[in-house]
């Protein structure tokens, strides 16, 4: 990204309280360079993926979600 990168970007949005609540999964082909912050990402998953793996991750993260 040209301004900031995934986990600036995750930060951010971490930091600002309308998206704070927002869950991030982090798609990289990186997985290594991933900081391993507690509470910054909701899900990582590494390129490539299948789209069966896709959603399996967001179905995890959905179900996750508190309600209200």
């Amino acid at each position: 990204m040209p301004v900031m990168d995934g986990p600036e970007l995750a930060r951010a949005m971490r930091a600002h309280e309308k998206h704070r609540r927002i869950p991030i999964v982090m798609m990289t082909s990186l997985r290594t360079a991933v900081p391993a912050t507690p509470g910054l990402y909701e899900a990582v998953l590494g390129k490539p993926f299948t789209p069966d793996a896709l959603l399996r991750v967001l179905d995890s993260v959905i179900g996750q979600r508190p309600q209200g």
